[in-house]
């Protein structure tokens, strides 16, 4: 099952929580694949990137495919 995951316009220290939530989610149980939307992002800022970053390589690590 593929899930499409819209990246926030500002992807902050203040937004990464809900940027994180349809990843971790009681309903991403069963997602094997994640279709990242970067088309609405503006800025994003290094805690942003981190996050980001650090979700990416976990999701992968437990089998999980991330793409663009």
């Amino acid at each position: 099952m593929q899930k499409d995951v819209v990246l926030p316009s500002r992807l902050t220290t203040h937004t990464v929580k809900s940027f994180l939530a349809p990843f971790f989610g009681v309903n991403s149980e069963n997602v094997s694949r994640f279709k990242l939307h970067f088309r609405g992002l503006t800025f994003i800022d290094p805690a942003g990137v981190t996050a980001l970053a650090n979700c990416i390589e976990y999701l992968n690590r437990i089998g999980k495919q991330v793409y663009c």
